[in-house]
């Protein structure tokens, strides 16, 4: 509590504390943050689409490329998203787990929803349980990683797949924080501060 990020180039805005990613084109410092940058400013911190003049974040690239290359706007025929972590199948915001046995696709294309026959669990997220290619969510109070899937888990097993509240005896999936810290940590829906 009372933390604060003092690595970060701050907003020269007064009284603003956001992280400084804009400047004008051609320097490297940011000065001012999203809401505050001026007229005219782009994105210096972050890496660019490579379209000649586009300041957008690049999220496209050819299958397997790594990194960006492209926004949505000024992507080549046959590029893909290939910073999204989310199931590539339409209008699915899923986890994707999910890939073809022998492929070089790290995190996978698909949640367990939308997987096509013959696809398997990306090897580090499968269940321990011997057959089985679930995603495992389960292991022992304490533990931050699955071992087991929902239908594997051995008795005394709970969900650990995702921060929990700090309020003592919650123990539900956290999904806020402070303003400053973008990972849910600190309390559940039910715990939140406003709410007490």
């Amino acid at each position: 509590q009372g933390m604060v990020d003092v690595k970060s180039r701050r907003c020269k805005h007064a009284g603003c504390s956001r992280r400084a990613r804009f400047n004008v084109m051609g320097e490297r410092r940011g000065r001012f943050c999203t809401q505050h940058k001026l007229q005219g400013m782009v994105n210096v911190k972050d890496k660019r689409c490579e379209h000649a003049g586009c300041g957008k974040t690049p999220f496209f690239n050819l299958e397997g490329g790594s990194g960006g290359r492209f926004c949505a706007q000024h992507k080549l025929e046959g590029m893909e998203n290939v910073r999204s972590k989310r199931c590539k199948h339409a209008g699915c915001g899923q986890p994707r787990f999910i890939k073809f046995e022998g492929m070089d696709e790290p995190r996978g294309r698909f949640c367990e929803d939308h997987m096509l026959q013959g696809m398997v669990t990306v090897k580090s997220q499968r269940c321990e349980h011997a057959g089985c290619s679930k995603v495992p969510y389960f292991n022992l109070e304490g533990e931050w990683r699955g071992r087991l899937c929902a239908l594997h888990k051995l008795e005394g097993m709970v969900f650990v797949d995702g921060a929990r509240c700090e309020r003592p005896g919650c123990g539900k999936v956290a999904t806020f924080n402070s303003k400053v810290e973008r990972k849910a940590r600190s309390a559940c829906r039910e715990q939140q501060p406003a709410r007490h």
